[in-house]
């Protein structure tokens, strides 16, 4: 029991560091914002920020922030905090750095959580609502390229997991 504890450590004191790059830039983005969790009446979650957050939506550089602050409380993240899966294993096939990617793909992490976010998280930026609604076989199709090795569902998850080491105390500290 020991060893796999301290192998869990190692791997993911391995993953802060292969993706350090990746960690300063989420770093750089943290703050504080409003925001209140449901789910609507076809059981689809919800964020909805607060009145002080719509501004942020308007601007580009603000709706990266509002972006981040999604991820942080996406649902497949949250999977990541509350398991006690090694995650490490799964994903370190199939993710490479300079830059950091899927392996064998044109995917680099930050696009395929920009897609991600578009496709998954419909918004209404004028009242702030954010409703996760993802089709993932939908998210294959349109996706899919017959030269990559890695289904873009894959490509997905595997890109939370990076999001989801370098933001491991963020996403904690936001769970229900």
């Amino acid at each position: 029991m020991e060893d796999s504890c301290l192998i869990i450590i190692l791997n993911v004191q391995r993953a802060h560091r292969l993706f350090h790059s990746f960690d300063e830039l989420s770093s750089q983005i943290e703050r504080n914002f409003t925001v209140q969790e449901a789910y609507d009446s076809d059981g689809c979650f919800t964020l909805t920020f607060g009145k002080r957050d719509l501004k942020y939506m308007k601007d580009p550089d603000g709706i990266e922030l509002v972006y981040h602050e999604i991820l942080l409380r996406d649902p497949i993240v949250r999977k990541f905090a509350r398991s006690s899966n090694d995650y490490w294993e799964r994903y370190r096939a199939v993710i490479r750095t300079e830059p950091l990617r899927i392996v064998n793909t044109r995917w680099k992490i930050k696009n395929v959580l920009d897609d991600y976010l578009a496709e998954a998280w419909g918004n209404s930026a004028t009242h702030g609502t954010f409703i996760r609604e993802w089709d993932k076989d939908e998210f294959n199709k349109d996706y899919e390229n017959p030269s990559d090795t890695v289904k873009p569902t894959e490509a997905v998850r595997a890109a939370l997991w990076v999001f989801y080491v370098t933001n491991e105390k963020s996403v904690k500290d936001r769970l229900p």
